[in-house]
């Protein structure tokens, strides 16, 4: 029987929650400046600044509800990788 070192070994780790995950922040990132980008061009507390307002908030909450799904996958992932 022949050792393998660990370096030698390659490890088949799942990603595509990670992947998943990173794609919706993307898309939450791009829809935040956006957001951010309609925001500054209203006239301040008018009708549409407001509803930029109110979407933004909408997308921070959706952000937010996305860390803790991240920091279980962050875990899971630390957990499967090898030990030094």
């Amino acid at each position: 029987m022949v050792a393998m070192s660990k370096r030698n070994t390659a490890v088949d780790i799942d990603t595509r929650t990670l992947d998943g995950l990173l794609d919706d922040l993307r898309d939450l990132h791009s829809r935040l400046d956006r957001g951010l980008r309609q925001l500054d061009s209203s006239p301040r507390l008018s009708e549409a600044y407001l509803d930029h307002l109110s979407e933004i908030y909408t997308l921070m909450t959706w952000v937010r509800g996305l860390a803790p799904d991240l920091q279980t996958e962050i875990e899971r992932l630390d957990d499967q990788l090898p030990d030094d």
